[in-house]
């Protein structure tokens, strides 16, 4: 939704980034949407970190709770900070979940404005930086979607997954404050991507008619 990680973009925030869209399969679908796994808010010391790719161990592995004693610490300031510029750092991204970055723990970000299909709307918005930590989904609709997607950690590869229609998540804050948020769509879509990446999973291991976009900017590595 990863991207995130969620490993995750809409296709106007592809668009706006000058990223071609995926190839045409041929077929007519539905409406669906393209997620790639990122996310970011700016911040005057930028750490950009590396997006590990698929191969990597950190992203099979199941990623671990945040303890209590984190919350509150600059040490988990500055990986917020840091995903945050990484996401930042690819325009055509949605969310970011920590393993994409080489953080082996249950967190994720999105981009809210980023999933705004009204440009200006978004240009108003700013960055708008949701964060998740331990989060877990406690409801979903029955209903399920097929849905392009794609992956930061992936990149250049695209594929059709079934997503719950709507998905809500339960999560702590940075603070460790707990809260839930709901939503459908490419949020929803979102969710279960980067929540995927924190217990190992890749969209690519359920994904159909995944292909490889040769666009150069669709597969040049982040």
């Amino acid at each position: 939704m990863s991207q995130a990680s969620v490993l995750l973009s809409s296709p106007d925030a592809a668009a706006a980034a000058g990223v071609p869209p995926p190839p045409s399969t041929g077929r007519q679908q539905p409406a669906r949407h393209l997620m790639m796994a990122v996310f970011c808010y700016s911040h005057p010391y930028m750490a950009t970190l590396p997006i590990t790719q698929d191969g990597d161990p950190v992203l099979r592995a199941i990623a671990a709770q945040v303890p209590a004693g984190l919350f509150g610490s600059e040490e988990l300031a500055t990986m917020l900070r840091d995903m945050s510029d990484t996401l930042d750092s690819q325009p055509d991204g949605v969310a970011l979940a920590a393993p994409q970055v080489g953080l082996s723990y249950r967190i994720f970000i999105v981009r809210y404005d980023r999933m705004e299909r009204d440009e200006e709307v978004a240009k108003a918005m700013g960055p708008d930086v949701g964060i998740f930590i331990n989060p877990e989904i406690v409801k979903s609709a029955r209903k399920r979607e097929e849905m392009q997607e794609g992956c930061l950690s992936v990149r250049g590869v695209y594929g059709y997954t079934l997503r719950h229609a709507r998905a809500t998540v339960r999560a702590q804050d940075e603070r460790g404050v707990w809260f839930t948020r709901g939503g459908g769509g490419i949020l929803a879509q979102a969710f279960q991507h980067e929540i995927d990446h924190l217990d190992g999973i890749l969209f690519i291991d359920h994904a159909e008619e995944l292909r490889t976009d040769t666009h150069e900017h669709a597969t040049e590595p982040a």
